[in-house]
């Protein structure tokens, strides 16, 4: 049912009670219909208890197997790999935030300088907000 959507072993992590719930309620429905379906039109007979014991042992063991494959898979791994390098490129992309803001600062600075253009003049003529260092580098520190 859950095997494959929770971290650890899924009778330890159980789901919400409404997804228990509704998985008992199914897997009881499907047994009884499998039990005592007599349908004549289709020549259908229902397969009687014991055949429906074997199909539920053979359901509960290969669920188990299931279970403990998942944990032990190399993809699941390397899943946790991949995660935790993640985590620590988007710490490491916080930590160098600041110098990256500096470093565009510095490169915004020197196109205003070598097209021969003054922040300050801009900002007087201009009719929206004014433009300069402090707003331009809280801009660039957002995230």
């Amino acid at each position: 049912m859950a095997s494959l959507v929770v971290e650890g072993w899924s009778f330890v992590e159980r789901p919400g009670v409404l997804l228990v719930t509704g998985f008992f309620l199914a897997l009881l429905v499907a047994t009884l219909i499998a039990i005592y379906t007599n349908w004549e039109f289709a020549r259908i007979k229902g397969i009687g208890w014991g055949w429906a014991g074997v199909i539920l042992l053979f359901s509960t063991a290969f669920y188990s197997l299931l279970d403990f494959f998942k944990l032990h898979s190399p993809t699941r791994r390397n899943t946790i790999e991949v995660e935790r390098e993640a985590q620590w490129a988007t710490a490491q992309r916080r930590v160098d935030l600041p110098q990256s803001a500096e470093r565009i600062e510095h490169a915004f600075e020197s196109v205003m300088k070598l097209k021969g253009l003054d922040i300050d003049t801009i900002n007087q003529n201009s009719s929206g907000p004014a433009f300069d260092k402090k707003s331009m580098a809280s801009i660039l520190e957002r995230d």
